[in-house]
């Protein structure tokens, strides 16, 4: 395992990934703020329903060309068969979401003509996400940091340009698709230069793929389903600015829980690489060190969240959200809980037992749905991001169980328990001390006991790189 080439390879894709997460968070600022709490909940309908349409659209062939690229011998045919599967699964799933939207009465034809403009960037945002994850297998991460980077910095250049001259919501559905087209379009230009690809379709390798990427887009289809099917229910339930209140807060899970697949993707195909070839040890060396890293992220998250949300929804969307506050408190237990997640489902998935995760992600997501029905009609929003929070606990103790029982990957108590410890104590000491204390006091006292606890979670790689010196 070079780790240094996995590490340099990581970072650049953490800059790229903060980058772009953070112009992301600008332009949705720009969205709040220049439209309505109404006219924003119809802009967070619509990216919730295109995105639930984007997961079937994947159809698991980001994950399949993560765990089983190093098998093949000939990249250009391999690459060129993705493409054409991702390609025609991509136009037909996103047809069919654009079709269903029609058999929700409660939606309007400004609902359904947005899905139908912004289904062009879920096609073209699928392919540049495979191009990303082969560059991925191959240690290789300027490209799609480049392609990332323009991508949205012409995105958020074109909104500037929007505010200006319109404010028609449609437009803002065309600018967010363009992003999306350039990203694709750089990505496939560096992909064009390396490789030869020859675009022929086979039938027998689309039927392969198809079979093989289903049980990978099982997983993350049924695991993703509960993360917007709030946002769904809330649209049909409730009023639109229920959605708005519920969508400004939600964004910033939505930016959280990305991290952790950027850090995962490399790590991934390394882990199913020692699977593969059953050296189980180093598989195991790798899943400990990959969760120890996600999971001391998670732990910073979650009482900086605690600490600042108040600041951060003013700042994103203005004191009309503030309502938004007390959503986003909840969903920070989201936020940790999926970082400690993700480590166990992407240990399942490299051991091939991602069948195992499906059956209990179906029962996960219809306990969602079913108590998001009950409660949402009394409790709005407050409900349904509390229920995120108990959804997403199970996904991590599912994770756990079928990790440690089918997989043999696991993580000792002791380790385990320490994250949880330090999030709980700084949560406690955050809620206790954030009116009491200066912010200014506060923030040096949060940055000092983090300090501390990075330092006890690592302190053996610490002092063996300073014994070397």
């Amino acid at each position: 395992m070079d780790l240094k080439k996995i590490i340099v390879n990581s970072g650049f894709l953490i800059f790229s990934k903060f980058y772009t997460l953070f112009l992301n968070i600008v332009i949705a600022s720009l969205i709040a703020r220049s439209l309505t709490i109404s006219n924003y909940g119809v802009y967070a309908i619509i990216s919730s329903y295109t995105l639930v349409v984007g997961i079937f659209a994947d159809f698991g062939l980001s994950n399949l060309l993560l765990r089983d690229s190093h098998k093949f011998d000939n990249k250009e045919e391999y690459l060129s068969n993705m493409i054409i599967t991702r390609i025609i699964l991509s136009v037909v799933v996103s047809f069919i979401g654009f079709s269903i939207s029609f058999l929700i009465p409660q939606y309007s034809l400004v609902i359904r003509l947005g899905i139908a403009i912004f289904s062009i960037g879920t096609i073209s945002n699928s392919v540049a996400a495979l191009v990303r994850n082969y560059y991925q297998t191959i240690n290789v991460s300027i490209i799609p940091m480049i392609s990332e980077i323009s991508g949205i910095t012409a995105g958020l250049v074109l909104m500037f340009i929007y505010l200006i001259i319109n404010n028609n919501i449609y437009i803002i559905f065309i600018i967010l698709s363009l992003t999306f087209v350039i990203r694709m379009v750089i990505s496939l230009v560096f992909l064009f230069r390396r490789h030869r690809l020859v675009y022929r379709f086979n039938r027998k390798v689309f039927a392969e793929y198809t079979f093989e990427g289903y049980l990978l887009a099982l997983v993350a289809i049924i695991s993703t389903v509960y993360f917007k099917a709030d946002s769904i229910i809330l649209s049909i339930m409730k009023p639109y600015s229920d959605v708005a209140i519920y969508s400004v807060a939600y964004k910033f899970v939505d930016v959280f829980i990305a991290l952790p697949s950027v850090i995962m993707a490399p790590i991934f195909s390394l882990m199913s690489k020692s699977i593969n070839e059953k050296n189980i040890k180093e598989a195991q060396i790798i899943f400990i060190k990959a969760f120890k890293l996600i999971a001391s992220f998670g732990s910073l998250v979650l009482p900086a969240i605690l600490i600042f949300s108040k600041y951060i929804i003013f700042i994103y969307a203005g004191i009309k959200y503030n309502s938004s506050v007390s959503v986003l408190n909840i969903l920070s237990i989201t936020i940790f809980l999926s970082f400690l997640g993700n480590v166990f489902i992407y240990g399942v998935m490299a051991n091939k037992k991602q069948n195992m995760l499906s059956y209990y992600f179906v029962l996960l997501s219809v306990f969602n749905i079913v108590t998001n029905v009950i409660f949402i009609p009394h409790f709005s929003y407050i409900a349904a991001a509390w229920l995120t929070d108990i959804t997403e606990l199970f996904v991590l103790i599912g994770g756990m169980w079928i990790s440690y029982k089918y997989c043999k990957l696991y993580v000792d108590i002791r380790t385990f328990l320490q994250f949880i410890v330090y999030v709980i104590v700084m949560s406690i000491l955050s809620l206790a001390l954030l009116g009491s204390l200066n912010i200014l006091l506060l923030i040096i006292l949060y940055i000092f006991i983090s300090s501390v606890f990075i330092f006890l979670i690592y302190r053996k790689e610490i002092l063996q790189i300073v014994n070397k010196r």
